[in-house]
């Protein structure tokens, strides 16, 4: 390969660099979130929280893992300022039989309105050590009996 061959791909290679914002481009302001998500006012075991940007915010999506009642969002820094729908979701296993086999199903416990239909809403700003702390509300009878938790991998998908 000759020199000016390669002084040609090194420009190309940094004029790609300069417009698609790998040289400087932050991205937008974030700030690391926390907060503790309880049922019925006891912490949940295992789960994710979701923040889906509003309407009116342009703010990429984030998530959390929920750990024991407890979530941080810092990924890249954590979630970028602006207003979310916050989603919660928790699954416990179940063991269902059909015929002979024996089957394993995982099932969403926390209510729609707190997920799929959620009603909570949080506003993220550039202030330190932002907490938001969701208490849900579930019937008993859906909450997972001892052992029906930390059988399934990943809780959060």
């Amino acid at each position: 390969m000759r020199p000016t061959d390669l002084c040609i791909r090194g420009l190309l290679l940094g004029l790609l660099c300069s417009q698609s914002g790998c040289m400087g481009d932050t991205g937008p302001e974030r700030a690391v979130v926390t907060g503790q998500v309880t049922i019925n006012g006891a912490p949940l075991a295992a789960g994710v929280v979701k923040l889906y940007p509003t309407a009116n915010s342009p703010a990429p999506m984030s998530a959390a893992d929920i750990v024991d009642g407890r979530f941080v969002v810092d990924n890249l820094g954590g979630a970028a300022i602006g207003d979310y729908r916050v989603e919660i979701y928790a699954y416990k296993m179940e063991t269902s039989k059909v015929g002979k086999e024996t089957y394993e199903n995982r099932i969403q416990y926390v209510p729609s309105e707190y997920n799929k239909k959620s009603i909570l809403e949080l506003k993220v700003t550039s202030e330190p050590d932002q907490v938001h702390n969701f208490d849900l509300t579930v019937d008993p009878k859906l909450l997972p009996r001892p052992g029906d938790l930390g059988r399934s991998s990943d809780p959060a998908f």
